[in-house]
Formats: C-alpha cells, structure tokens, sequence
C-alpha cells in the first residue's frame, strides 16, 4: 500500500508504517485470544475454524465499534473513521471487519486504502492528540490474566487432566506474549 495522503487530502491517514504494525499486533493479540478460545470449545474442525474466526471478526468489531481503534492503534495513535473524519457506521464497521478476513493482499493498492477501507467507505487516521498506551504492558496484563484465569477454571472444574491441558495452554500463551513483547520492544528500538 502506498500511502501519499495525495487522494484524501481532508484526512491525515496513517503512514504505511503505521498500518503495518497495527497488522502485526493485532493479529497477534487476535489470533492468540481466538487459539485460546478455540482451544477451549473445541468440537470438531468446522466448528474450530468458525469459532476462530468468529472470535477474531469481534475484537476487530466490537473495539473499533466502542473505541474507535483496536489495542494496537492505542499504540500508533491512529483510528477508523469515515470520509467526514467522524466514526464510522456499525454497518461500515461490519463490512469493514467482515471483508478483511478475505483481504490479506490489501496491501497491494495504489489508492492509499487496504480493500476492507474501501469496501467500507473508511480511512485509518493519524491523530497525534490521542492518548498513546505502550502495549508491552497490556501484553504482559493479558497473559497474567488468561493465566488466573486457567487457574481457576481448573479449579472449578476439578478434572486433573483439564488442570495439565490448561496449565500446558497457559504455559504456550506466556512463551507466545513474551515473544510477542520482544519483537515490540525490538522493533520499536530500532532507529527510524
């Protein structure tokens, strides 16, 4: 995607940069919160990848419908708008989220919006006035919260081979978010 803010002059849109490390995060974040719920409703494969999907569409959904941004534009200081600059429709934000399942070579434009933007009629801007939130810390909050938890979930339930299936999950998801706090921390030291 080649972002030259020449075609949408009004709105300060987001850099390539930007966009990029929103993807990353928010896949991560997304997809290790889906794995985890997946893991935990597993009845079959189709109902697995359906499940998968359905818990992703949602975070994107639900805090770009609360929030405006998911947790990662919290970090680039971007978020979802409309052509007026305003927030989007709820039905511009289901197409937006629904259609970017189905665009992972979004990239691949010259009009300086993913397929999913235009889709939805909507533009991920810079807007340097909102408050930044460094995401190391939430990573880190997340992982002591799924890991609490696990814990008393297998507790509840009270099965020794649920409490080691869930302390082997636990054990996965803390390697994944302190991999995923290192490629940050690596990747925001680098000079720009």
């Amino acid at each position: 995607m080649k972002i030259r803010n020449e075609t949408h002059r009004n709105l300060n849109l987001a850099t390539q940069d930007d966009r990029s490390e929103n993807f990353r995060i928010d896949f991560l974040i997304s997809s290790t919160i889906a794995i985890f719920i997946t893991i935990l409703t597993y009845d079959n494969l189709i109902f697995g990848i359906l499940t998968f999907y359905i818990v992703r569409f949602m975070y994107y959904f639900s805090l770009e419908m609360i929030f405006g941004q998911t947790i990662s534009k919290l970090q680039t200081q971007t978020k979802v708008v409309n052509k007026k600059g305003e927030k989007p429709s709820v039905l511009n934000l289901l197409i937006r989220n629904a259609s970017r399942f189905w665009s992972l070579l979004s990239g691949i434009t010259d009009y300086e919006r993913a397929i999913h933007d235009k889709l939805s009629d909507t533009f991920v801007i810079k807007d340097r006035s909102l408050q930044t939130f460094e995401i190391n810390k939430a990573l880190g909050l997340s992982s002591d919260l799924i890991i609490i938890g696990i814990v008393i979930y297998s507790f509840i339930v009270g099965d020794n081979k649920t409490i080691m299936d869930f302390i082997m999950v636990a054990i996965f998801l803390i390697l994944l978010f302190d991999i995923i706090r290192l490629l940050i921390e690596d990747y925001n030291s680098q000079p720009r």
